[in-house]
């Protein structure tokens, strides 16, 4: 089974107060989750799923996870695929 895993950088506004919040959704074939707790955007990509593998939601490792155990194929950060060369270092630290 192949699933494309996708992050995406994000800046939540909280209507009506109009108050932000920012962090990532991140999203596959079989779900789809959110994290909004940084208080600044991460605009580097790899430092955005470096960010995302410290969660402690177990969807979003359970997807993060099935990049190493089931695929090796990379990802798409912020609209860029990724090879896994460029990404697995981040998985191993």
């Amino acid at each position: 089974m192949s699933s494309t895993v996708c992050l995406q950088a994000t800046e939540f506004v909280n209507k009506p107060q109009g108050t932000k919040t920012f962090g990532y959704r991140i999203y596959d074939d079989c779900d789809q989750m959110y994290d909004n707790n940084l208080e600044i955007m991460i605009d580097d990509d790899l430092e955005l799923l470096q960010y995302a593998l410290t969660s402690d939601n177990s969807r979003i490792l359970d997807m993060l996870s099935f990049l190493v155990e089931e695929t090796q194929c990379g990802m798409e950060i912020n609209g860029q695929w990724y090879e896994w060369d460029k990404i697995k270092q981040l998985f191993e630290e």
